[in-house]
């Protein structure tokens, strides 16, 4: 009985997911990422097992992804408005969105490895934060250090799943655990039914 007590307490709290976080502060440093990204680079391209050509273009492609979302995210505010305003739309804005294939063996995990590496380490990324790994299948994920699609988008299994509602009219968790991600990484993408 105690035990469900506390349950119920604990559900009726709301969460607070901005608290401390508002508070005034004012340090600041500047971080050459390009020069981290070149360095991460160099770093990969020494190891004993580098990746091959076409594996060099998908990184290349996330890095210079990062850098335009860098070079957008510094940009000065009058001249976003006035670009916006003027109707013309950047095509720097678009986000990226890729398609990995290839046959069994052919080295598409190492290459989501490889970006996670790039996010944790180059960016100092955090999973599940920044970026997230995900996979329809528990093993899958395990093997790429992610999270299952049920797990990360927190959806219901069984009869709970048609039936789902915000606990919170005001608050969202899954917005809150979201809302600094950047990047979705997805292995093995056919598995995922349609429905």
């Amino acid at each position: 009985m105690k035990n469900a007590g506390k349950a119920t307490k604990e559900e009726e709290e709301r969460p607070k997911p901005f608290a401390g976080k508002t508070v005034a502060d004012t340090t600041g440093r500047f971080v050459d990422y390009a020069l981290r990204l070149d360095t991460w680079f160099r770093t990969v391209e020494r190891e004993v097992e580098p990746p091959n050509e076409k594996q060099w273009t998908i990184l290349t492609a996330v890095r210079d992804r990062i850098l335009t979302e860098l070079e957008l995210a510094n940009e000065d505010c009058r001249e976003r408005k006035r670009r916006r305003g003027s109707g013309n739309v950047d095509a720097r804005e678009e986000a990226l969105r890729a398609f990995v294939h290839g046959l069994p063996g052919t080295g598409k995990s190492r290459v989501i490895k490889w970006i996670r590496r790039l996010f944790t380490e180059a960016m100092q990324w955090q999973h599940g934060v920044e970026f997230v790994c995900v996979a329809f299948q528990n093993r899958v994920a395990h093997a790429m250090g992610g999270a299952t699609l049920r797990g990360a988008g927190d959806v219901g299994v069984g009869d709970c799943s048609s039936d789902r509602r915000l606990r919170y009219a005001d608050i969202d968790r899954l917005f809150i655990r979201n809302q600094a991600l950047r990047w979705i990484l997805i292995d093995e993408a056919f598995l995922i039914p349609d429905d």
